[in-house]
């Protein structure tokens, strides 16, 4: 694990194994998206919530104090398909929030 040695904070390479753990990635939007080029642009943040309710806030890698800033919807939905969701939840105003995790085999 490379996000140890703080307890209030993850790197994206942990966002698999809390998944997995059945945390939850929550999505805040901090600056409403734009249609810009075929795409959007404005700002969200991350933060996993554990099981236990415990919240941690996803950091840039090279500045381990800095909340993580993704500024594209397909950053943004890159992001949580790498960590494991199969379906993605984005919120498109500011202030808004949206809550992702891996989602429970079907039954039929």
């Amino acid at each position: 694990m490379t996000s140890g040695f703080k307890a209030n904070v993850v790197f994206e390479a942990d966002l698999p194994e809390r998944l997995a753990a059945g945390a939850a990635i929550v999505v805040s939007c901090t600056v409403a998206p734009t249609r810009r080029s075929g795409g959007y642009r404005g700002e969200w943040t991350v933060q996993v919530v554990m099981p236990s309710g415990e919240r941690q806030q996803l950091v840039t890698q090279r500045t381990p104090s800095e909340a993580r800033i993704i500024k594209t919807l397909a950053g943004l939905a890159s992001l949580l398909s790498d960590a494991g969701c199969s379906t993605v939840n984005i919120p498109f105003r500011a202030g808004g929030g949206a809550t992702n995790s891996i989602e429970s085999a079907a039954t039929s």
